[in-house]
């Protein structure tokens, strides 16, 4: 959001006129209730035309008053984000002792916060208008746009004029690629590109680790897995390019998994640690069962006992229990409303309910 973002959308509610102190179209208070010919008698503050003249002494005393409104649309929000400076292939060739490098590994750090967004923050500043917001970058390989605004009781809505670029940017890094979703028990390949933005070949040897045995690999997708810690992949990456790495995994349990993978070298290195959900086999059903609760002719406290009945054929591990207590008789349809994303099965109303 922008200054010249909020001005376009002012003008699509506001075609009365034009006013030569604002310089879009858009009318004061004064011109909204004159063309109405409304009378107005009010002790609050309605600002009007400024009336302009050769003579000084002439100009209408609305003067201060709009001036604040001028300043409250005209005034700028600063975004300032201190940058540290990022050193590129030039560290790391310092390191290096021959184009390609044996596989002597580096210490990293393992890379695990990717969210969607970052920096939803509102806070209270002083008169002076300036804060600082302290917060730690995300892991992610990508450029940030950051913008920000202000309101004030008095001078209004202030708006940063143009976002800042903020990017985050590492020399040798690995890009994963992962599915939404998987099913327990299938076969699925699991994609990552190790890039190389040294002025340098690196030869790289690529580890995915399996500590927790949520999975087992396969070389080939028809072939049985195996259980192992981890699978190790040698790579050679050319300057300023990428390289694609392939592992085939079979996942035995459900929920989120940790995939991790680990590029080492003697120049560089670089850890990514993601979460994939595995979802469980078969068809979902939902069972559900209502209570009425009424405290009119009992105790403060009431006590039911409900039996839910699992199917013989339930997927081992699948079962999950829900209790929500709705005080409203539309409290069900709103509470219900994501499901309407899902695969429907009649109208509107019926997958509400």
């Amino acid at each position: 959001m922008t200054h010249k973002d909020v001005i376009q959308k002012l003008q699509t509610y506001d075609r009365t006129g034009i006013n030569t102190f604002w310089g879009h179209t858009s009318s004061t208070a004064e011109q909204v209730f004159d063309n109405s010919g409304v009378v107005v008698v009010s002790n609050g503050f309605i600002y009007g035309n400024e009336v302009y003249s050769l003579c000084p002494a002439r100009r209408s005393r609305s003067v201060i008053r709009k001036s604040i409104v001028w300043r409250s649309l005209q005034h700028n929000v600063e975004v300032q984000v201190r940058k540290r400076s990022v050193s590129r292939s030039a560290s790391l060739d310092r390191r290096s002792q021959s184009p390609t490098q044996t596989n002597v590994g580096i210490s990293v750090k393992t890379r695990k916060h990717f969210p969607e967004t970052w920096l939803w923050t509102s806070m209270q500043i002083g008169s002076n208008g300036c804060t600082v917001i302290k917060s730690t970058i995300p892991d992610t390989i990508t450029s940030w746009f950051i913008s920000a605004f202000a309101m004030h009781m008095e001078t209004g809505l202030g708006i940063a004029p143009t976002p800042t670029k903020v990017t985050v940017f590492r020399p040798f890094f690995i890009k994963l690629s992962l599915p939404y979703s998987i099913i327990r028990g299938e076969t699925v390949a699991i994609e990552a590109i190790v890039f190389n933005y040294t002025t340098k070949p690196i030869q790289s040897e690529v580890v995915f680790h399996n500590k927790k045995q949520e999975f087992e690999f396969s070389d080939q997708l028809d072939t049985k897995g195996v259980n192992v810690s981890e699978m190790r992949q040698l790579v050679s990456i050319p300057a300023n390019d990428g390289v694609s790495v392939t592992f085939t995994i079979t996942p035995k349990t459900m929920g989120y998994i940790d995939i991790k993978l680990t590029a080492n070298s003697a120049m560089a290195g670089d850890s990514v640690l993601r979460k994939l959900l595995v979802k469980p086999e078969g068809q979902t059903q939902h069972f559900n069962q209502s209570v009425l609760v009424d405290l009119k002719e009992s105790a403060n406290v009431l006590t039911k006992n409900v039996s839910i009945i699992i199917p013989k054929i339930a997927v081992p591990g699948s079962q999950k229990i829900w209790v929500t207590a709705i005080g409203d008789i539309m409290g069900p349809i709103v509470h219900n409303l994501d499901d309407l994303l899902q695969m429907p099965y009649g109208c509107g109303e019926q997958n509400m309910m």
